[in-house]
């Protein structure tokens, strides 16, 4: 016989449903732990807690970028667009930018610039969004860019 320790607990998702739309309006994570009375006895309770919000700040520096392609022809202006997504939200998004590296013949950048975000943990999708940019004078040309995606840091932050 398996101890409590080892009994397999599926996880189940369940939407959750309003009588009056079609679309669920969430989702609840959760278990259903069917025991016997005498081992239920053997599992101490536990104390349900919120879990405190603890705000840290990451520092960025955008030093260079380098073989960014030449857009205009012969040469290319750089900046450097990061949005800090924290929620997976667009609206609590937070988006900085570089000055402008004018007239790069080699797609060679420097920039030294930094950014302050500022991060409230725990939180669900931490992202940081790194995009390129030709600058114009009617409208920037994207040219790339790139998302980290800091979830495991972050786990990693929380339990140390």
């Amino acid at each position: 016989m398996k101890s409590i320790d080892q009994l397999y607990i599926p996880v189940e998702f369940r939407e959750l449903l309003h009588p009056a739309k079609s679309q669920a309006q969430g989702i609840v994570e959760l278990w259903v732990e069917i025991l016997k009375q005498d081992d239920a006895h053997k599992i101490p309770y536990q104390k349900l807690t919120t879990i405190k919000k603890e705000i840290y700040e990451i520092r960025l520096i955008i030093w260079e970028t380098r073989d960014v392609p030449l857009v205009d022809g012969d040469k290319v202006d750089i900046f450097v667009k990061v949005t800090f997504d924290p929620t997976g939200r667009p609206s609590e998004s937070v988006t900085k930018q570089t000055d402008t590296h004018y007239s790069s013949r080699t797609g060679w950048g420097q920039f030294n610039w930094r950014m302050k975000f500022d991060l409230e943990v725990p939180c669900d999708y931490p992202r940081i969004k790194f995009a390129i940019h030709d600058y114009g004078v009617v409208d920037d040309e994207s040219i790339g860019e790139s998302t980290i995606n800091l979830k495991r840091t972050i786990n990693k932050l929380v339990k140390e």
